[in-house]
C-alpha cells in the first residue's frame, strides 16, 4: 500500500481478476469465491487485519462450498496411491535383480518384447494379475 502506484495495481489485478472465465462456467447454485485484492504494508501494520480476515472468509468459504472436505479427500486418496505404488516398486525390486531389470529394458529397446508383456510379466511376479 506504501510503494507508488499501489492503487493502480489494486485496481489492474481486479480487473484481471474480473476476467476469470470460470466465474462465467460456476455453478449458480453454488457460492463463487471472489478472489480479494488487498493493499498490505507490513512494516507499517497496514491491512494486515483485512488479510486476516479474507483467510478466515475463503477458509469458510471452502467448508461451506465443501471444497476443503473434497481436498482433503483427494489428498487421502493420493497419499494411498503411492503409499501402494511403493510397496509394488519395493515388491518387484525384491523378485528382480538388477541384471533382470537390464534385460528387460534391453529387451524393450530393441523391440523384442513390447512394455506391454514385460509389464505383466512383473505383475505375476509380484502376484497381481492384469485384467483380461
Amino acid at each position: 500500500a506504501d510503494k507508488p502506484g499501489a492503487d493502480q495495481t489494486v485496481a489492474e489485478l481486479a480487473m484481471l481478476l474480473s476476467l476469470d472465465p470460470m466465474r462465467r462456467l460456476h455453478d449458480k447454485s453454488q457460492p463463487y469465491w471472489r478472489i480479494p485484492v488487498l493493499k498490505t504494508a507490513a512494516i507499517k501494520d497496514q491491512g494486515i487485519t483485512q488479510v486476516v480476515d479474507a483467510i478466515k472468509e475463503h477458509h469458510d468459504y471452502l467448508v461451506k462450498s465443501g471444497m476443503l472436505a473434497h481436498r482433503a479427500q483427494r489428498q487421502v486418496r493420493s497419499e494411498v496411491q503411492a503409499l501402494i505404488l511403493h510397496a509394488v516398486v519395493n515388491a518387484l525390486k525384491a523378485r528382480t535383480t538388477e541384471d533382470e531389470w537390464q534385460k528387460l529394458v534391453d529387451d524393450i529397446t530393441t523391440r523384442e518384447r513390447d512394455p506391454y508383456s514385460v509389464a505383466s510379466e512383473l505383475q505375476e511376479r509380484i502376484g497381481l494379475r492384469q485384467d483380461p
